[in-house]
């Protein structure tokens, strides 16, 4: 365990504290992707029922946050079964958490511009 501690370390410090999030800072971005994909299902049912011509653009962006938030989701996954995560999948997740905050972030507007119900039941706090 101290090895995989030491590790982190010099990750964070040879890739900047930026590239380097912490556990509760992924525990939090984890959480807020897992609302915003439950959002974006409901968007996406909606649309496909309605017709709307928005299906694409939500499909695009369900793909494009599984691809950035891919690592963190398999790790929330294995942590919330109790299974062990290898260094390998630790920092994959870790790397990833930027770049899923992002694409979250730009996936929760979408929902809110194509959908105001649906982000007015999901996404209010």
């Amino acid at each position: 365990m101290r090895l995989a501690a030491a590790c982190i370390l010099v990750f964070c410090a040879l890739a900047g504290l930026s590239a380097c999030a912490t556990r509760d800072r992924a525990e939090a971005v984890y959480l807020y992707q897992n609302r915003i994909t439950a959002a974006l299902a409901e968007a996406l049912r909606a649309a496909e029922i309605e017709g709307r011509d928005v299906v694409e653009a939500l499909y695009d962006a369900e793909a494009a946050l599984q691809r950035d938030c891919g690592p963190l989701q398999r790790a929330g996954y294995k942590r919330f079964n109790q299974e062990e995560l290898e260094m390998a999948q630790k920092m994959a997740a870790y790397e990833s958490v930027e770049a899923c905050q992002a694409r979250t972030a730009e996936v929760e507007a979408l929902i809110r511009e194509v959908d105001p119900e649906t982000a007015a039941y999901f996404l209010t706090e």
